[in-house]
């Protein structure tokens, strides 16, 4: 289903059903904003991911600024993870865990040691 293009087809349709922008999947960098800080973090040793603390994930989005802590909290669309590696993955040198989309340097580094 993702490498068919089937997936990105009804995420477009339900884009535009909530009243957003019709082309958002063609042009998704003209409606999101670019977080100031992108660099890939990568593992202390070569090996195989083979555990993920997926709720520590979510709570390093949040302290970037991702996610509300409290209704009133404003979302930065820029920030976040991107290109993370899977249960299973070789990481090495070369192959990073996460790309880290961040506010800033210090920021980067909080969220770099999650996970």
């Amino acid at each position: 289903m993702l490498d068919n293009g089937k997936a990105a087809e009804v995420f477009g349709r339900m884009v535009a059903a909530q009243k957003g922008p019709t082309d958002f999947v063609e042009n998704y960098a003209k409606y999101l904003p670019t977080a100031m800080l992108t660099k890939a973090v990568y593992a202390d040793t070569e090996g195989f991911v083979s555990e993920m603390d997926t709720r520590a994930l979510g709570m390093a989005v949040v302290a970037m600024g991702g996610g509300r802590r409290q209704a009133s909290d404003t979302i930065d669309y820029s920030v976040g993870f991107t290109d993370m590696a899977r249960l299973g993955d070789q990481v090495d040198g070369q192959r990073p865990l996460a790309v880290i989309h961040a506010k800033d340097e210090n920021s980067w580094q909080d969220a770099a040691k999650s996970g």
